[in-house]
């Protein structure tokens, strides 16, 4: 199986996106759904496609079709590329070979649940004496109980994530929450449409904020530079929510994912930063190379990271997205990963700008921007070289009683969440 064959054999349908007017959306068709016929597909095996009707059985439709649909971005050709990019991960993820689940071990090394059974094999061994026949009805009964007890406890623990430190140890929110507490810029990598990373990131702002008050910094990659003004006049009651709504260039999971952050930081007179580059100019970028900036205006340039912006393609994160992009020809190929190190940069970039020695800035971003202490804590240590960086990832995986060996170092701590979990969007 090659994702090159895989993504020949994929078909899109496009549609215009809900949600708020301003950003092509309602006015051109931007959103996208991908559709993968498994059943006739030519790149997967027949043992390959078994095991993806097995694990995907709840995200493919009554036609056998996989349907995944994107309408984050306001371009058709962002959230195409990000249906792709969410599809190879699924179809990655399914056919990756599992561990056993470390469920049967739970009898084995939960002591209370060796104790029960070790009570409930004493009753047995007494229920089968002759002497004890009259007695054998109830402790049969209570044997039956003591058995059940662990099934019923484990079908009703339904965990919604757990917590993990870089070498794979569970962690508490306590343990997370200090070591944030004493960095000076923490980034919080979501999944954009996970509901508990979002719910999470509304607590650490509330947490951190309870300890650092006034000395607190928020910004998000879901904001972009040339937008600070409208954030600023929202943040400050100077203009309404309908013109900051209206006007921003919001991400369509706003008013659920986003919305809550920016209230808590108006409630609280916060600073909230738009870290992002303008994304008409990483298009500029992925379509004509980092050096298409220097003829843009001075203006302009105040929304970039100063410029020259250095680029290390060697970098594994930015090497995954040359390999994503291997068979779309030369320079569109290289662009790629060049426009996702601009973004990068330009983040750092307004990181640096806004904290200063006792302030603590939060931040959120897609988790691939900061996972492994790459992209953008990889800019900010050469902008901002003396803060201290904390950083967690937020994942899903099957299971979320042991973090996967892939994940391990991904970022200080890792929060994984259950891939059934229902998303935003």
């Amino acid at each position: 199986m090659t994702s090159q064959l895989l993504e020949s054999e994929l078909k899109f349908r496009f549609s215009r996106a809900s949600g708020k007017g301003g950003q092509n959306v309602n006015k051109v068709e931007t959103r996208v759904e991908l559709l993968f016929d498994l059943g006739e597909s030519q790149a997967l095996s027949d043992e390959e496609k078994d095991l993806i009707r097995k694990r995907m059985a709840n995200r493919i439709n009554q036609d056998g079709l996989l349907v995944i649909a994107s309408a984050v971005h306001r371009s058709q050709h962002r959230n195409r590329e990000e249906a792709i990019r969410r599809f190879l991960h699924l179809i990655e993820t399914a056919l990756k070979p599992r561990k056993p689940s470390a469920g049967h071990k739970a009898r084995k090394a939960n002591p209370e649940i060796r104790l029960r059974d070790k009570k409930a094999h004493s009753l047995k061994k007494r229920c089968a004496f002759p002497y004890l026949s009259g007695m054998k009805k109830q402790c049969l009964i209570l044997l039956t109980i003591l058995l059940a007890m662990p099934l019923l406890s484990h079908s009703q623990d339904k965990s919604a994530y757990q917590i993990f430190d870089a070498k794979g140890k569970t962690a508490s929110w306590k343990e997370l929450l200090k070591d944030c507490q004493k960095a000076d810029v923490v980034f919080f990598g979501e999944e954009h449409n996970n509901p508990i990373a979002h719910w999470l990131e509304l607590e650490l702002l509330k947490d951190l904020f309870a300890d650092k008050g006034a000395d607190l910094i928020a910004g998000a990659e879901m904001f972009e530079r040339d937008d600070q003004l409208l954030l600023d006049e929202y943040l400050s009651g100077a203009i309404k929510t309908k013109n900051f709504e209206e006007e921003a260039k919001l991400w369509n999971n706003y008013a659920t994912d986003y919305k809550p952050l920016v209230e808590f930081a108006k409630e609280n007179k916060l600073p909230f930063i738009g870290t992002n580059i303008p994304r008409r100019y990483a298009s500029l970028i992925s379509s004509k190379g980092l050096e298409a900036l220097a003829d843009l205006s001075e203006e302009a340039k105040t929304y970039i990271a100063p410029l020259p912006i250095e680029v290390d393609l060697n970098l594994p994160g930015y090497q995954e997205m040359l390999k994503m992009m291997e068979g779309h020809g030369g320079t569109m190929t290289e662009n790629f990963p060049k426009a996702q190190a601009s973004k990068d940069a330009t983040m750092a970039w307004s990181i640096a700008q806004h904290w200063k020695k006792g302030k603590t800035f939060l931040h959120f971003n897609g988790s691939f921007h900061s996972d492994n202490r790459e992209g953008i804590v990889w800019y900010l240590d050469k902008y901002a070289p003396k803060a201290k960086v904390a950083t967690i990832a937020f994942i899903s995986q099957e299971s979320i009683d042991s973090l996967s060996e892939e994940a391990l170092g991904q970022a200080d701590y890792i929060i994984v969440a259950p891939e059934a979990m229902t998303k935003t969007y």
